[in-house]
């Protein structure tokens, strides 16, 4: 298949109302602004999504700019009314380890929450990027931990220095 200019310029737009997207998500949450609004501005961003995803599929340029620029406006408005109505943007969620050797890792439940817990000195994960890892490597890992008991934490024990055999 093809890529057309309409398909860049779809691209184009939908790349933009994306940035906007992922800059509110970011403060609220992934779908959170919807469920802070009232009922009749839920409904009307559920009808602005539908139309904007028709634009989108039937590549309709004309309706497509208008529908970005729209939910632009919607994402701001959303916003205002949630804050007006006294609602507070949500604290990512990260759970911290700080090890001995000074090694500062910090684990976040998704993307969102993992740039607004960036840090200098501090590593940050994902859970799916932590996933990922030991989906990897799970034969391994769960060979080590087999042998130590079932916990990583004593791998402290086995001396790496002198050149300890491996347990198996």
């Amino acid at each position: 298949m093809d890529i057309t200019e309409k398909d860049n310029e779809v691209t184009r737009w939908t790349n933009r109302l994306d940035e906007v997207a992922r800059s509110y998500e970011a403060t609220w949450g992934i779908d959170a602004l919807p469920a802070l609004v009232s009922d009749e501005m839920a409904q009307k961003w559920k009808l602005q999504t539908q139309r904007l995803n028709d634009a989108i599929i039937d590549k309709d340029l004309p309706a497509l700019s208008k529908l970005v620029e729209a939910s632009i406006r919607g994402w701001a408005a959303m916003d205002k009314q949630a804050r007006d109505a006294g609602k507070v943007p949500r604290d990512a969620e990260a759970w911290d380890v700080k090890l001995e050797s000074g090694f500062h890792l910090r684990i976040t439940k998704n993307n969102t929450d993992a740039k607004q817990r960036t840090e200098s000195g501090v590593y940050v994960w994902t859970l799916q990027e932590v996933a990922r890892v030991i989906e990897k490597d799970f034969t391994l890992v769960s060979k080590i931990k087999q042998q130590l008991g079932g916990s990583l934490q004593s791998i402290e024990k086995i001396d790496f220095t002198k050149g300890d055999e491996l347990p198996w």
